[in-house]
Parts: C-alpha cells; sequence; structure tokens
C-alpha cells in the first residue's frame, strides 16, 4: 500500500463501527423510509389499465388492515369517484393533500365477516370503464374505503385515473435523464470500507438493475454518470482491492492505545466487471452526462471559497470517464446537484466548458403569472454569453423518486406520473411542449416500476419519448421564467461548518503535497482524490458519516506529515569560536519529497547561524544529514530552532511542533589565545618602557671615578693619578621625598622625587 493517507485504511474500520454503512444508498429517503415503517391500513397493489381507455375493464386490488382496537364486523371495500376530472397540476395537489373526495360509488366487495385487531384481508374490484361517467380525456379523483357494517369507515386511500377518453390533446414530448451515482466508496485509492458497492453493482443490486433496465429500454436516455462511480468501480475490478477491517471488538482498547487495524486483501469483483462491460455496451458519448468527480456541492464550495475545487472535480471527473470507458466524453453538459444552480456556479462551470446545464424549475422559476408548465427549454446568461438550459420537471422528478419498494408505493408513484405528464397536455392541448423526468440522483426503484415508466412513455397517447439535444432544440421559454436562484429554505448539500472544515483538510493537503517531490504526481493527485470525495453533495443524506470521514481524512494526513521531520539528536558543544552542527532529516514517505529546512538562533548575539543548502531532496524512505555552520560569540548555553517548509514556504504541517536544538559553546579556542598573546605583549611593552626609562634617566648623571688600586691584601690604596675624595659634609637627616601629581591620571600615582635642592641629590 501507498503511503499517502495510508492511515485512512485503519481509519476506515473506525467509520464502519461507528456508522451504518452507506455504500449503497438506502431505498428512500429518511422521510420516505419511515412512512414505510409504518403500517398502512389500505393498500392498492394493483390497478389495471393504468391509463384505461373507453374500452377498458378497470381492475384494482389490494389488502386491507384493521389497526384500530376493536373487531371490525362485516367490512366491505368500495371504489368512490368524481365524475368531474381535475383541471390542473395544483388542483392534483389538492386532491392529493385531502381537499377533495370523490362522491361517485361503483362497486364494492365483502372482504370478511369479521376482521380482527391487527388483521389484514385481500380484497379485488373490477368494473367496465363504460359504467363509469368518464367521456373526456383527463385526470379523474378515484378513492377506494373501507367500512363496517354500521358504514363507519375504517380505511380509506386515493389514487388517480388518467382516462384516455375523447378530445385527447397534442402529445407531451419527454426527455429521459438516467442517474448512475453512487456516494464515495473509498476514504483513498486503495481501501473499500465495506463491500457495499459489490452489492448494488449485482445483477439484482441498485445500480446494476438501473444499467439493465435502462439498457433493455428502446427509448432514448441520456445517462448521468458520476466519475468517482467509475472510478470505484475499475478499482473494485482489479485483481484485488483492500478493504477495511472489521470493527474492533467493544471491549477493545482505544485507538489511542492501540494500532488500528490493517485492511486485508480480499479478490477484485466479478460484479464489478461484468457491470463496467455491461455499461460500456450501453453507454454512447453523445448520451452522456458526467458530472464533476464525486458529484461535488457546486453552489456550496464556491460560498465556501472552494473554487478551485471544482475546477479539479471538472478535471479529475473527464479524466476518470475517458479511461474507464475507453471514449472521449467532452459534452459540455453540467446537471449540478438537485438541478441547483446560481448565478456563480453558473460562471464557474461555463469557464470550464459547459455550454449546456440542467436546471432545476425551483431554481429558474416559471413567472406567477403564467399559468402553464413552459417548455424545457431556455438560455441563460453567463460571463460566457448566452448558454443553453434544459429544465427539469420538480413535479415529475418527486413523483418518480417515490420509495416504490412494495407495490403500493409502485403503483401510486406511476399513476401520479401519468396524471401529472397527462395534466400538463391538457394546460395548452393544441400546443406541443418537451418536458425533462429527472429522477433523484440516488433513485433506486423497483425495476418493474422504472421499466414500467419508460414503457408508458411510449405507450400512453399523451406522451412521445425525445432523447435530452431534441429537449435542447425545443421552443425557448426564458421568458416565462424568472431570474436563475437558489430557491428561499433550500439546505446546501454541505453546511457552512462542514464546509469550513473541509477547507481545514484542503490547507493541510495543500502543505503536505507542497512537499512532495515533482515527480510525485501520483500521490498529489491521490490526496486531490480524498478530498474531492469529502465534498460529495452526497453526504447530504450522511451528515454524521461525513464528519467522520473528513476527521478520517485529517488525521491521516497529519500523521504522513509527521513522516516526514527532523530527527532530534543530542545537544551541540562548541567548544571553539566556529564549528558546524550535524542535522538529519527523515522521510519515511514511500514517496520522495523535496523540503526547505530553516535554522533560526535564539539569540544571534551569542549564536549564529551562518549559511546552509538548505533545500533538500530526499527519496522514499531516506534520510539526508545538514552541517549547519555556527560562529558563537561568547560563551554559554544557547538554542537553535529548526523547522521544515515546502519549497514554496508553507509548514508541511501547521500543528508540527518545531525541534530545538540545544548548543553549549565551552570555549572559544583560537579567540581566547589571541586575547591571552594581546594581554602578554601590552604587559611586555610596559615592562620594557620602565627600563627604557631608567636607562634613559641615569645617562643624565657623571660617570663615577675608576675604583682605586687595591693592595695586595686587598685593601684599597690611594694611587698618585688618583685625587684625593674631598670629605663630605656631615648630614644630620635624610631629605624628604613627596609624591608628585602627574596629570592626566586619575588620583596622584607616586613617582621619583625631584632632587633636593639642599643637596643636588
Amino acid at each position: 500500500m501507498t503511503r499517502p493517507l495510508r492511515m485512512l485504511a485503519s481509519a476506515a474500520a473506525v467509520l464502519a463501527a461507528a456508522l451504518p454503512a452507506v455504500g449503497a444508498v438506502p431505498a428512500a429517503p429518511p422521510a420516505q423510509a419511515e412512512t414505510r415503517a409504518t403500517e398502512v391500513p389500505l393498500a392498492i397493489d394493483r390497478l389495471t389499465p393504468s391509463a384505461p381507455d373507453p374500452d377498458s375493464t378497470i381492475r384494482v386490488s389490494g389488502s386491507v388492515t384493521n389497526v384500530t382496537d376493536f373487531e371490525q364486523p362485516q367490512v366491505d371495500v368500495r371504489l368512490r369517484y368524481s365524475a368531474i376530472p381535475l383541471t390542473s397540476r395544483d388542483a392534483l395537489q389538492e386532491y392529493l393533500e385531502g381537499s377533495l373526495e370523490p362522491g361517485g360509488l361503483s362497486v364494492s366487495e365483502s372482504v370478511s365477516g369479521t376482521l380482527g385487531v391487527n388483521e389484514s384481508s385481500d380484497w379485488s374490484l373490477e368494473v367496465p370503464a363504460a359504467e363509469l361517467p368518464f367521456t373526456e380525456f383527463g385526470v379523474y379523483p378515484i378513492a377506494i374505503e373501507a367500512v363496517n357494517g354500521a358504514g363507519v369507515r375504517i380505511a380509506y386511500e386515493r389514487t388517480l385515473l388518467p382516462f384516455d377518453g375523447a378530445n385527447a390533446p397534442d402529445p407531451t414530448s419527454v426527455a429521459w435523464i438516467w442517474p448512475l451515482i453512487d456516494t464515495p466508496q473509498r476514504v483513498d485509492d486503495t481501501t473499500f470500507l465495506d463491500q457495499q458497492l459489490d452489492t448494488s453493482l449485482a445483477p439484482d443490486g441498485r445500480l446494476g438493475q438501473l444499467l439493465a433496465v435502462g439498457d433493455a429500454s428502446t427509448i432514448p436516455l441520456t445517462w448521468a454518470i458520476d466519475p468517482a462511480l467509475l472510478d470505484d468501480a475499475e478499482a473494485m475490478a482489479a485483481e484485488s482491492y483492500q478493504l477495511a477491517a472489521e470493527p474492533p471488538a467493544p471491549d477493545a482498547p482505544s485507538p489511542s492505545a492501540e494500532p488500528a487495524p490493517e485492511p486485508s486483501a480480499v479478490p477484485g469483483s466479478e460484479n464489478a466487471r461484468a457491470w463496467l462491460e455491461d455499461l460500456r455496451g450501453a453507454v454512447e458519448p453523445e448520451s452522456l452526462i458526467t458530472t464533476p468527480y464525486a458529484d461535488p456541492d457546486v453552489v456550496g464550495l464556491i460560498d465556501g471559497g472552494l473554487e478551485e475545487d471544482i475546477n479539479s472535480a471538472v478535471t479529475e471527473g473527464t479524466v476518470a470517464a475517458n479511461r474507464v470507458l475507453e471514449s472521449v466524453v467532452q459534452n459540455g453538459i453540467s446537471w449540478a446537484p438537485d438541478g441547483m444552480l446560481d448565478p456563480d456556479a453558473r460562471d464557474v462551470l461555463a469557464a470550464r466548458g459547459t455550454d449546456t446545464f440542467v436546471v432545476s424549475d425551483l431554481a429558474l422559476p416559471v413567472r406567477s403569472d403564467v399559468g402553464h408548465t413552459p417548455d424545457a427549454a431556455a438560455t441563460i446568461s453567463s460571463v460566457q454569453g448566452e448558454l443553453n438550459a434544459v429544465v427539469t420537471d420538480s413535479g415529475i422528478t418527486e413523483a418518480i423518486s417515490a420509495d416504490t419498494r412494495t407495490a403500493t408505493a409502485a403503483t401510486q408513484a406511476r399513476q401520479l406520473f401519468l396524471a401529472e405528464t397527462a395534466l400538463i397536455s391538457l394546460e395548452r392541448p393544441e400546443d406541443s411542449r418537451t418536458v425533462v423526468a429527472a429522477p433523484d440522483r440516488h433513485w433506486n426503484p423497483d425495476p418493474e416500476f422504472a421499466a414500467g415508466l419508460l414503457d408508458a412513455t411510449r405507450s400512453a397517447s399523451w406522451l412521445q419519448p425525445v432523447s435530452l439535444a431534441d429537449a435542447v432544440d425545443g421552443t425557448d421559454s426564458t421568458g416565462l421564467r424568472g431570474e436563475l436562484r437558489i430557491p428561499d429554505g433550500a439546505a446546501p448539500a454541505l453546511g457552512r461548518q462542514a464546509l469550513d472544515e473541509v477547507a481545514a483538510v484542503r490547507t493541510d493537503i495543500t502543505n503536505l503535497t507542497g512537499a512532495l517531490s515533482a515527480e510525485e504526481g501520483a500521490a498529489e493527485r491521490a490526496f486531490e482524490r480524498a478530498v474531492l470525495r469529502m465534498e460529495s453533495a452526497s453526504w447530504a443524506t450522511y451528515r454524521d458519516r461525513a464528519a467522520q470521514l473528513r476527521d478520517a481524512v485529517s488525521t491521516a494526513v497529519a500523521a504522513d506529515a509527521a513522516q516526514i521531520r527532523v530527527v532530534p539528536g543530542e545537544p551541540i558543544t562548541l567548544a571553539g569560536q566556529s564549528g558546524t552542527a550535524p542535522v538529519v532529516v527523515a522521510n519515511d514517505l514511500d514517496h520522495a519529497v523535496t523540503v526547505r529546512l530553516t535554522a533560526v538562533s535564539e539569540n544571534p548575539a551569542r549564536l549564529e547561524v551562518g549559511e546552509f543548502e538548505d533545500v533538500l531532496e530526499i527519496g522514499s524512505e531516506g534520510r539526508a544529514t545538514v552541517q549547519i555552520p555556527l560562529r558563537a560569540g561568547i560563551n554559554g548555553p544557547s538554542e537553535i530552532t529548526l523547522q521544515l517548509s515546502g519549497t514554496d514556504g508553507r509548514p508541511i504541517s501547521e500543528g508540527a511542533e518545531a525541534v530545538v536544538m540545544p548548543v553549549a559553546v565551552t570555549g572559544l579556542g583560537s579567540t581566547a589565545m589571541w586575547i591571552t598573546v594581546a594581554a602578554v605583549a601590552i604587559l611586555v611593552g610596559a615592562v620594557g618602557m620602565r627600563v627604557l626609562r631608567r636607562i634613559r634617566r641615569a645617562g643624565r648623571h657623571e660617570e663615577p671615578p675608576a675604583p682605586a688600586p687595591r693592595a695586595d691584601d686587598g685593601s684599597w690604596r690611594p694611587d698618585a693619578s688618583t685625587p684625593e675624595r674631598p670629605a663630605r659634609p656631615a648630614v644630620t637627616s635624610r631629605p624628604v621625598r613627596r609624591p608628585i601629581a602627574v596629570r592626566g591620571t586619575t588620583g596622584a600615582f607616586p613617582r621619583k622625587s625631584a632632587e633636593d635642592p639642599r643637596t643636588g641629590r
């Protein structure tokens, strides 16, 4: 395993223990899952045909459950209808919310003599369409109710019946976007959190079924694919891949006390290999939308000051898509998460080559004075000029994105889709328009339901399938829409706190990659992809897990940064005026680094640091020794602070502590010698001057007479040539010698006294 983000492999085990598996998106969003978990008193499991004509026989079946606290005798199930069709999409919504109840009563069936508490019973109703007062094309409200023997309603369920009668409108064109998007599956480039992706890629998995249904359809589809999913599938399809270790036991030591378990190698996924092969055969480059890598929260990243990451995601996504799909993917279409786009995001993506935007009608809304659904085609202004846009229909998106993993939910969602599109056609019966059907990005439909939607798009008389390219060329509806905006109350996929944490991790990674050598581009891109995975909009559904992921990446980056370090050594003793201090820099990563070493003296007047080669190139798992020249000014202890940075001057790790190297100056060597020599020279000079002065003073007096001849016995005797020495007068006392003050000195220093005037001495 390569060293960058190696710690994430073990951190993945901690994440897997702390949070539910999310490799595959759940069958429904949280709110839907809550509804599904609640027992449904009356279920409509089947309604055929979904859009009857006058010659059809309508059949409705399902089950009823007694959720009251009492037995219910003589339970009957009845079909109710309204002879007046709904007139608008707003009226449809009001009906579903309970503002209208069909008053007409049709067939009924007794399901049980007595229905006990929590007991269920199946029911089935059948009625020829000709017996109902439906003649005109329209969407008719119908309902199923269950009543007891006293006529008290105990269960009630509404649904919709598009009736293909007289005066049918011109067909509405429908362009489908078919999403293959998943949550990021890897923390780093080598380690998968779990086996959820393998499960999802299987023939009966979410992504496997979506691919199979889309590939089998005969109507034109535009595939929307996240290149990070392709990247994950390719990594899983390799000969082997790393899988995070099993979570530790509850009583196991904490991660701080014991190293986290290492991941294990598992054989490559046959599901991933087959899925990729089928995908390459199903997808044509001209019918493909690729999101930026990991489907980032574009709007949120711009708001958080991480605009450059969008550029990286676009580039990385294009590279991954071209490599995995083995074709050139350059279609210039952008579909932001949930179709949400604002002017800033529009301009950033336009600058990166986007010429067509897929936008939700919530972000490019219809004006309030427009009474119908406009064509999907529009134009938007950007810094690059006028660009194309296709507007997805949020009502259709909501209808088809519902949880359809039960027969009841699938039936209701299908009827709602048909009703919505029929009412769009009825808004302007002679004005054919185009709508775009775009399910939720993490769509997890029942495969039979998904296939049924595509079949209905072709078979319903008021619908006709078209490609997304046809939708782009439709009637421009810009004049009927408001300004591009994020709707009020729309929560960003990543909150402010998450964006701030991502920005902090991004800074740490930037600092670390600044130390990687130029040839280590692959390692730098691995770090880049780790950041992009953290910025995925899919984390909006898993905010707690996303926070854990950011913490794990941050910890791993710090651990990798700590592998590039100054090795603490023994204190340095400087016995002379100058010397060198050896400093060892270690690189324990599997990648070469280029770092700059700085050495700063605590007190430059006491200890000065000289120039040295501060840029070091160190190979993988290598070391380098630097000799730092020092010059001392005075004896005593001092310190040198050592710090590593990238070649750009940024610290490798913001939190890394500098290494302090103690230096003791114990003797000044040659300096002391020269000071001693100078002192001796001064002393010798002073003594010599005193001797010279004595000699000069003595030269001012007469030379003394030669000594008298001595007798043989050694006694002195006068010589004829020796004059007699005059007798000295008697001296009764010696003269007093007084000190003489020398000007220019401090105090009076004793000097030899002048001659006594009385004696001349």
